[in-house]
């Protein structure tokens, strides 16, 4: 696979960048060939990201810089948004910039569902580096202006909001708002100084303290705690580079910012039980089931049958 071309070059350190008050955010854009298939693909891109400035800037001061717009080339066998985000961490160098921003126009209904059934905007992971835009045009309520705007919000811990007067609800579908609900107007102008290199292993107490206050003031009915997930997928990198121990820490952590995370539960229950650490791993799932993570009960099954193994073999 074909990773990345780069239209322009020649990019420092990343680090927080400021112009006097004003945060910039250093941005490397890239497009698939579906999304490059539409006529004027590039001057999109920028007229997407500009209108975005533009109400970042004013509402919240944080101000866009494209440094890079790039060609990429994806996977048309992936099964959705997140393959799309697994592709565009491993694909799009970072270095330089604070968060590379990926526009697709491939479609994950694979033909299969209504035209008019909502579909995410794209998909982000929570206080990360990537962000993925669905750029979908079969849909008469989707505004793409939107759709970024929404997306990078989540690059800096927003969360979704029951209001459908918040450009932080959950679903396309909806009137064409810029407004920001309160609490997600807070968190915004609190978290505009936010490191994205050193992720959420850089923040401190106080500043992880915060971002769940807020949360729990305005999204916890619709979300996970985004700071929650963030830590999540911190477990899963240190798990993936064999640093299970690490990874348990993190997990912890996420379930100390947010204690209904079925996910983190299940999947510390079942790294536990790879370590041989069965009574732990048992106390995890337990509550992974309590919470309705729906592998619960195998990862039980799985679990007991080995603690019946062992005790068979004494």
């Amino acid at each position: 696979m074909l990773a990345a071309t780069m239209i322009a070059l020649g990019i420092a350190h990343a680090e927080v960048v400021r112009d006097g008050d004003v945060r910039i955010l250093r941005i490397r854009a890239c497009a698939d060939e579906e999304f490059r298939a539409r006529e004027g693909w590039e001057t999109e891109v920028r007229e997407h990201l500009d209108f975005a400035s533009r109400i970042f800037e004013n509402t919240f001061g944080i101000r866009f810089n494209l440094l890079e717009l790039t060609v990429w080339e994806t996977d048309d066998a992936g099964q959705g948004l997140g393959d799309l985000v697994d592709e565009l961490e491993a694909e799009i160098p970072l270095d330089g910039v604070d968060v590379a921003i990926g526009f697709s126009a491939q479609d994950p209904r694979r033909g299969k569902l209504s035209k008019y059934v909502a579909l995410p905007w794209g998909l982000t992971p929570s206080l990360g580096r990537v962000s993925m835009i669905r750029a979908m045009v079969d849909d008469e309520s989707y505004d793409l202006h939107l759709a970024v705007v929404h997306e990078i919000a989540h690059l800096f811990g927003a969360f979704h909001v029951v209001s459908q007067d918040s450009v932080m609800r959950e679903t396309v579908q909806g009137p064409r708002t810029f407004q920001f609900d309160v609490e997600n107007g807070k968190l915004l102008r609190f978290m505009r100084g936010y490191d994205f290199e050193a992720g959420v292993e850089g923040l401190s107490e106080a500043t992880a303290a915060r971002l769940t206050e807020l949360w729990r003031r305005g999204g916890a009915d619709v979300d996970a705690n985004p700071l929650a997930e963030a830590l999540f997928n911190c477990g899963i990198e240190r798990y993936n580079a064999e640093e299970p121990e690490a990874a348990l820490g993190f997990w912890q952590r996420a379930i100390a910012a947010d204690d209904r995370f079925a996910l983190a539960y299940g999947t510390m229950g079942v790294t536990l039980a790879e370590l041989e650490r069965y009574d732990e791993a048992l106390a995890a799932l337990h509550e992974a089931d309590a919470r309705g993570w729906p592998e619960a009960k195998q990862a039980l099954w799985s679990v007991q049958s080995a603690m019946a193994g062992d005790t068979a073999e004494e």
